[in-house]
């Protein structure tokens, strides 16, 4: 019988997929709730929270970043400046919006995205999208960076029946995609933005259902260019109602199209998703108090993070690069989480682990996480190279190895060290 051993050596991988960062750092608070808020803000943050959404600033020094909360128990914005170099310690905290349905105004806000495109020019201004549910509109806003504050910049879109979320994805060239999901229709409505602040209707998508093309009660989505081989762009819908996540395919010109969905037994109420190009996807499990993490496309389940200690009643969730923001229940100890996310590969296991080179081959898998890893693999003692710096998408993945040296001669008994390194895409 001959034997190998397998054990794992990475380069530039740490442990860890979402890491939980303290959301304010003097004194350090990993979760800011309604006592903590109230306590360092000398304020009370919120009613309700629900929406969330940053960015990083352009042409700021040093850089700086705007995160925008939605308060649909009180019907307002609240907007956070923070500076990179102290990067949770606010320099300054205000509030947009009081009850009602004019300008300034809303009936329970709820989902946010930002725009992060450059409009007529003025590269130091950013749009943003607050779903405005119970006006059954999405209010557009401007962030002015030079001023620093939100200003009204009237309504987007039309037709729409209790909107709860909107999302947005800057197109090459200059202009925007923005998906709107509507509660109240049971649909999506995709929209384009051009570069002189103009948008138009593309297509709305859905009605009331179960099935393929319907939905029932969704509350969140979120869209990002598709890098595979099909292209076009992904568009993600938390389908609460029938308890699943469905993934679209948007190609420029020829519409959208139903791609799969994960459906969930039981209730675990997903309420909001988020993704980028460069990462997984993230859904909010409001009743299990969990986060759902799927490789783009929603082709695999990677894992589960969260219990009733870790998150409580999560509920919106957005991404910026490879940090995440959260809302959830507001309490005195939970409210707002804030994680980074740290590239990983996991599962990492030989079947079968004895085996005989004369008369089998050993099957070596693996699971990459969160991110694209261009990876090399060698079966060290033999010098064997089984692949060299292969680019890999987060997924599973199996290689063989048929027991034969650099030479093509069977390996001697014993024990064999695999070694795994991994480099990340330098433009993630």
């Amino acid at each position: 019988m001959r034997k190998i051993l397998i054990f794992l050596c990475l380069c530039r991988i740490l442990k860890g997929a979402l890491i939980p960062i303290p959301f304010m750092t003097d004194p350090e608070i990993q979760r800011a709730g309604r006592d903590s808020t109230l306590k360092y803000f000398d304020r009370k943050l919120f009613k309700n929270p629900y929406g969330i959404a940053f960015t990083k600033l352009r042409n700021t020094s040093p850089q700086g970043e705007i995160i925008i909360g939605s308060d649909c128990g009180w019907h307002r914005l609240i907007y956070i400046y923070l500076e990179e170099d102290g990067r949770q310690d606010a320099r300054w905290i205000k509030a947009y919006g009081e009850f009602g349905n004019g300008t300034g105004q809303f009936d329970e806000p709820m989902g946010i995205c930002i725009d992060t495109c450059i409009y007529n020019g003025i590269g130091d201004e950013y749009t943003i999208y607050v779903a405005d549910k119970t006006n059954n509109r999405v209010v557009k806003l401007k962030y002015k960076v030079a001023e620093e504050i939100l200003v009204s910049a009237g309504t987007f879109g039309s037709d729409l029946y209790n909107p709860t979320d909107v999302a947005c994805v800057v197109k090459d060239g200059g202009g925007a995609y923005v998906v709107i999901i509507e509660q109240g229709n049971h649909r999506l409505s995709l929209y384009e933005t051009y570069s002189n602040g103009s948008y138009s209707l593309i297509q709305r998508y859905g009605g009331l259902g179960p099935g393929v093309g319907r939905f029932n009660v969704p509350t969140g989505i979120a869209m990002c260019q598709a890098t595979d081989a099909q292209g076009g762009y992904f568009i993600y819908v938390a389908d609460k109602g029938n308890n699943r996540i469905v993934c679209l395919r948007f190609r420029p010109g020829q519409g959208i199209s139903w791609e799969r969905d994960y459906r969930k037994m039981g209730d675990s109420k997903f309420l909001s998703v988020t993704a980028s190009q460069y990462y997984c996807v993230y859904v909010t499990a409001n009743r299990e108090n969990k986060i759902y993490v799927f490789t783009p496309g929603l082709t695999e389940l990677l894992y589960t993070y969260g219990d009733a200690s870790l998150l409580n009643g999560p509920k919106d969730i957005c991404i910026d690069w490879d940090r995440i923001g959260l809302t959830e229940r507001w309490t005195g100890t939970t409210g707002l989480q804030y994680f980074k996310i740290v590239p990983e590969i996991r599962e990492f296991y030989p079947e079968p682990q004895d085996f005989d080179a004369t008369e089998d081959s050993v099957r070596i898998n693996f699971k990459v996480y969160e991110t694209k890893h261009y990876l090399t693999m060698e079966i060290f003692d033999a010098g064997v190279v089984l692949f060299e710096e292969q680019e890999f998408a987060p997924g599973s993945y199996s290689v063989f190895w048929d027991g034969r040296d650099s030479l093509g001669r069977v390996v001697l008994p014993g024990d064999y060290r695999c070694l795994f390194y991994s480099l990340i895409d330098e433009n993630i």
